[in-house]
């Protein structure tokens, strides 16, 4: 059974990404982190929003940074962790201080879409809390080699 599943998907699980296509990505993240950074500079909204998408735009740019570089080991697991205290953090202050949220289920009471809709972005802010944490005991103490 394996060999038939890996002889219909061989073409489309590669085994090792290529640097090209990982270095490329990279550069896509880089740049989605600049234009964040652009709107974030020249969006006359409040303040607020614009600390916001500076976080987003940091947490875009280490990202790209990390595949460009190919960073591995302590340096891999601080980027990492960077990222995911910043995710985290997003999904705390929408959990907590965010406001309205929209959309959501049809057919339910919007207090339940929004109740729902919180503790969601508090359950994958736990979430990525504590991969930051996993990232940060990798950065103390990196796994035998």
């Amino acid at each position: 059974m394996s060999q038939l599943f890996s002889f219909c998907y061989a073409h489309l699980m590669p085994d090792q990404p290529d640097n090209q296509q990982r270095r490329n990505m990279g550069m896509v993240a880089i740049g989605a982190a600049g234009v964040i950074a652009y709107l974030a500079c020249h969006d006359p909204k409040a303040l607020q929003q614009r600390q916001l998408m500076i976080v987003g735009a940091v947490i875009f740019a280490l990202g790209g940074v990390q595949l460009v570089t190919n960073a591995q080991g302590r340096w891999s697991a601080l980027m990492g962790g960077v990222v995911c205290a910043g995710m985290s953090a997003l999904g705390f202050y929408v959990a907590f201080f965010g406001g309205q949220l929209r959309g959501g289920i049809p057919f339910i009471p919007d207090a339940w879409n929004q109740t729902f809709g919180k503790v969601l972005f508090g359950f994958g802010a736990c979430l990525t809390a504590a991969m930051a944490l996993w990232f940060f005991y990798r950065v103390i103490k990196p796994p035998p080699k």
